[in-house]
């Protein structure tokens, strides 16, 4: 699994950049949308936690060899939610916020 941290890193860096992008196209709209800082947040927090379980799970020397900690499950469980949230408040983001009747023009 800790193989995997450089292809989330990859993902993460495309989808920055292109989100970039996307949010320059609609500047205007999009730094007035409460949403689009919501799910800023969410993502610095999704951040943190990915740091935090590479960190304490993967640099324990232990592991593989017992269980997961209850911490570490917990890391888990929260950066799944922090970003299903991030997620969420980005589709959002074309529907509710500042002007949402902008959203499509």
């Amino acid at each position: 699994m800790e193989k995997l941290f450089r292809v989330m890193a990859i993902g993460f860096w495309v989808n920055l950049v292109s989100g970039l992008l996307l949010a320059l196209v609609d500047a205007a709209t999009m730094l007035l949308n409460p949403i689009f800082w919501i799910k800023m947040i969410l993502i610095a927090l999704a951040l943190v936690t990915v740091f935090l379980t590479k960190r304490k799970v993967f640099g324990d020397p232990l592991l593989g060899k017992r269980p997961i900690t209850a911490e570490g499950k917990f890391l888990a469980v929260i950066t799944l939610v922090l970003w299903a949230a991030a997620i969420t408040a980005g589709r959002l983001t074309a529907y509710l916020g500042s002007n949402p009747g902008l959203a499509g023009l």
